[in-house]
C-alpha cells in the first residue's frame, strides 16, 4: 500500500529546478538593473556637474561700471556674462544650446578670443533647454543695457518626453537691500 504524497527525492528534485529556475530569472532582472542603474546614473552625473560649474560661474559673475562690454546678455538658447579667473584676468562666459547635436556649450573667451570650450550632454539632453530670467516675473530674454540691471534669478529648463527639470540659480551681484 503506497501512501498519498511526494517521496523525498521528488521533493529534492522540484527544490533543485525551482532555485535554477529563480537563480537565472535573478540574475538576469539583476544584470538589467545594474545596467539601468548606470545609465540613469551617468545622465544624472552629468546634470550634477553642469549644475556645479553652472552655479560656480554665476556666483562668481564679475562686473565694473567702467565695462564697455555688456555685462549680462541673454535669450532663451543662450547666456553671457563676464567672470574673474584664477589668475583676476576678466574673461567672458559664454553658454549656449546646440540644437544641431543637443548639447550645451560653455565657451570661456579672453579678448574676443576662445581659451577653452566645454560641452555638455552631447546629444543626452533631450528634446530642448530654455533659458528664462526673473525679476518681477520670468522672461525669455534679458539685456542688461536695457534693463539696466541683473536679473534676480536665471533658470534653466531641461524638458523630455514632458518631464521637466529645472535649474535656478539666482544672482547676488549689485543687490540692494
Amino acid at each position: 500500500m503506497r501512501n498519498k504524497g511526494f517521496t523525498l527525492l521528488e521533493i529534492i528534485i522540484a527544490v533543485v529546478i525551482t532555485g535554477i529556475v529563480m537563480g537565472t530569472a535573478f540574475s538576469f532582472f539583476k544584470i538589467n538593473f545594474s545596467t539601468w542603474n548606470k545609465i540613469e546614473n551617468s545622465e544624472n552625473q552629468e546634470i550634477r556637474v553642469f549644475d556645479s560649474k553652472f552655479r560656480a560661474d554665476i556666483k562668481n559673475m564679475y562686473y565694473l561700471n567702467i565695462m564697455n562690454e555688456n555685462p549680462f546678455k541673454g535669450d532663451y538658447n543662450k547666456v553671457e556674462f563676464y567672470k574673474q579667473d584664477i589668475n583676476g584676468d576678466v574673461i567672458k562666459i559664454e553658454y549656449s544650446y546646440n540644437e544641431l547635436n543637443s548639447s550645451i556649450e560653455r565657451e570661456k573667451l579672453k579678448n574676443g578670443v576662445s581659451i577653452k570650450k566645454n560641452i555638455f550632454f552631447n546629444g543626452k539632453v533631450g528634446k530642448s533647454i530654455k533659458i528664462f530670467y526673473f525679476d518681477k516675473f520670468w522672461k525669455d530674454k534679458w539685456d542688461y543695457k536695457e534693463e539696466m540691471k541683473f536679473p534676480v534669478s536665471i533658470k534653466i529648463v531641461f524638458e523630455e518626453n514632458k518631464e521637466q527639470l529645472e535649474i535656478i540659480e539666482n544672482i547676488l551681484l549689485n543687490r540692494k537691500y
